[in-house]
């Protein structure tokens, strides 16, 4: 019963932050690079920030004990069994997730200008493509996708 509870929690909260990056990069980013305006990001994403936060918050809780469902921690980075080496993809792919929105929201967001727009650009598909990277794996746990 735990488990299907992560799982549904998981996925809703992965819908929400995959959600809201795929409506910002495909609806939002392409009319602030045509104007020219990074404004149109900075406001888009301001709204969306709390419960971006808690999303990404609850994914990392349930998926943390998820993981420790499908192998114990002193498994995670075994080389033997598909369960460590798709926690191990996961692992990458949240650090490189958080180090990119991080980064995005110190360095490109809180100086948001004309100038920078296409580094804001790039950040912003890079969040949601490793995002994304992270439902296909997630769904590789239970579908062999990869």
């Amino acid at each position: 019963m735990e488990l299907k509870v992560l799982i549904i929690l998981h996925v809703l909260s992965a819908a929400t932050w995959i959600g809201s990056l795929l409506i910002t990069t495909l609806g939002v980013l392409p009319k602030a690079m045509k104007q020219r305006n990074p404004q149109l990001l900075v406001d888009f994403e301001n709204n969306f920030k709390i419960l971006q936060m808690i999303a990404l918050t609850l994914q990392f809780l349930t998926g943390f004990r998820m993981a420790m469902k499908y192998a114990p921690i002193s498994q995670w980075f075994a080389t033997d069994n598909a369960h460590s080496y798709y926690i191990q993809l996961k692992l990458m792919l949240l650090l490189i997730t958080i180090l990119t929105y991080v980064f995005n929201r110190i360095f490109v967001v809180k100086k948001a200008s004309e100038a920078n727009l296409n580094q804001y650009a790039i950040h912003l598909i890079l969040l949601t493509f490793t995002s994304v990277l992270l439902a296909i794996v997630g769904l590789s746990f239970r579908l062999n996708i990869i």
